[in-house]
Parts: C-alpha cells; structure tokens; sequence
C-alpha cells in the first residue's frame, strides 16, 4: 500500500479503522450484522464502509449458501490479499496505530 491507497481510501474514521481491524483479526469470512453488533455500530454506519472497502478491492463479499437455513440470505465479507496487505501497513502509518494493532490482536 502507498500513500495512494490511503487517498483512495479517504477519510480514515474510527469506525473506519475499527472493521478493518477486525476483519484484520478474524481473516475468514464474517457476517456483516455480526460485524457491527462485533463492534457495537450501526449498520447504517458498518455496511457502507465494507462497501467502500470492497469498491476498493480490499473487502470481498459473498452470500450464504446454506438452504436449510430460514430467514434472509446472509452476506459475509473478507479482506482480500490487497486489502491484508493495506491493512497490515495501515496498522502502522496510522495515527492510532497502536489502538489499531491493540484491536486487531485482541477482537
């Protein structure tokens, strides 16, 4: 990641910082809803920032193949290998890298 991926990225928000610490993290597959109840946002906050992440292309999405289950379709994300790598470097040009590593050690 160079600094224009950062430009990409845009504003670095804490909730910002938050999932992508968290995907960090996890590094498999994670529901979106278990994502922000995970971290305590709103989805109203976290879904356009796995958006954002994915127009980027360091978040891929995919949907739940599970028939037997009721209700809704669920839609996982994960970081991809770009996004690892922006995230792993991110964790230490930030400002809050320490917050960062902190969190994504510990989530």
């Amino acid at each position: 990641m160079t600094g224009t991926c950062l430009e990409k990225l845009g504003r670095l928000t804490r909730p910002t910082e938050e999932v992508i610490a968290f995907l960090l993290s996890k590094q498999i597959s994670v529901w979106g809803l278990a994502l922000a109840k995970e971290l305590g946002l709103f989805t109203g906050t976290v879904y356009p920032i796995l958006a954002r992440l994915e127009k980027l292309g360091w978040v891929e999405s995919s949907w739940e193949v599970d028939n037997l289950r009721t209700g809704p379709r669920r839609k996982f994300y994960r970081l991809t290998e770009s996004g690892l790598i922006a995230a792993r470097e991110l964790s230490g040009r930030t400002a809050r890298s320490e917050n960062f590593a902190k969190k994504a050690k510990h989530a």
